[in-house]
């Protein structure tokens, strides 16, 4: 799998960001590309009236059931875009 230990420590950083909502959703710029793109960051509060914006995850743009194949839930691999649409018998 390629979930990393660090993922799942930022995963649980973004739960208590949540949790305390302290998290935003912003338009950010794509260094390479200059696309500008929407991010969810954590917000850390450095002063009364100063914040730092952490980005930790992008969202996808159009409809993520066709963008992704979701992982099956056995654990056997993942549902292909033809047996999510019934084409498969």
């Amino acid at each position: 799998m390629s979930i990393t230990e660090s993922d799942l420590q930022n995963f649980q950083m973004l739960a208590v960001a949540f949790h305390r909502l302290d998290v935003v959703l912003m338009d950010c710029q794509v260094v390479e590309t200059g696309e500008v793109v929407p991010l969810i960051c954590m917000v850390n509060h450095l002063a009364p009236d100063h914040a730092q914006f952490i980005p930790c995850a992008q969202l996808l743009q159009g409809n993520p059931y066709r963008i992704v194949n979701l992982p099956r839930a056995d654990g056997s691999g993942f549902v292909p875009q033809a047996e999510l649409r019934g084409e498969l018998n």
